[in-house]
């Protein structure tokens, strides 16, 4: 999906929940972050433009562990603290054969070697999941159901909103603006999942095409959160960081 901005960013008014906001419409360069005052996420050395800006509209990762842009951990580390935490992805996979292992498209810790932050991935059977893991190693996630990305056949690009609730309670997701699923989140209240890490997008086997990605915190519990207007703010308005009030 090639995303367009007609009308000057100026006048649009600034998020002040946005944590990042990446939005593929460039040909050249690293990643540009909409969101006001964060970091690029800056190409792997050797990630030629010809390979991340491929196709219009989208960043293309992966395809290669070199196939990587990454963004420092002072422009992406999420206070869980304090904010309910909603994750939006704009993503399609490029083949649509099933991945043979576990693809983790983006993330920012390494399970197994570092805690404390969360992995966008794309499951064996094609389910997309988000996995939340805390400093102290508490790991917690939202699954869609399976074949979401891809069944084997087709791959689909999908709209995707991950709600992490601060308090204890469930979380949800949703898919092209339809809440599909829960799970409890009540192991990770009051834990921080801020690592420090790196935060990396791409660097994997199979390639996926990033149109939007972004991280709101929300100084709320999620049930002060309207659920539905952030899935359909989501899906019709992938190229803008959500305005202050569609979380009201």
């Amino acid at each position: 999906m090639l995303i367009k901005q007609v009308f000057p960013e100026s006048l649009d008014a600034a998020s002040a929940y946005c944590k990042y906001f990446f939005r593929a419409e460039q040909a050249t360069g690293d990643m540009e972050n909409k969101a006001a005052g964060s970091a690029l996420a800056t190409k792997n050395t050797g990630f030629l433009d010809a390979t991340l800006w491929a196709a219009a509209g989208y960043a293309t990762v992966g395809g290669g562990a070199g196939n990587f842009c990454s963004l420092p951990a002072a422009s992406h580390d999420l206070d869980h603290l304090n904010n309910t935490i909603v994750v939006t992805a704009r993503i399609l996979k490029v083949a649509a054969a099933l991945p043979g292992a576990e693809d983790y498209i983006i993330g920012s810790y390494t399970p197994g070697s570092t805690t404390g932050g969360i992995i966008l991935s794309c499951r064996t059977d094609g389910t997309a999941r988000l996995y939340v893991n805390a400093t102290d190693g508490t790991t917690a996630n939202l699954s869609t159901a399976a074949a979401a990305l891809t069944d084997g056949t087709t791959a689909v690009e999908r709209s995707l909103v991950f709600i992490v609730p601060r308090q204890s309670a469930s979380g949800s997701v949703a898919m092209d603006a339809i809440e599909r699923n829960t799970a409890p989140f009540s192991t990770m209240a009051g834990k921080s999942i801020a690592g420090g890490n790196t935060l990396k997008i791409g660097g994997i086997t199979n390639a996926y095409r990033v149109a939007a990605f972004a991280a709101h915190q929300i100084p709320v519990d999620s049930t002060a959160i309207n659920a539905q207007q952030v899935y359909d703010w989501a899906l019709r308005h992938p190229g803008s960081p959500m305005p202050d009030w569609v979380f009201a």
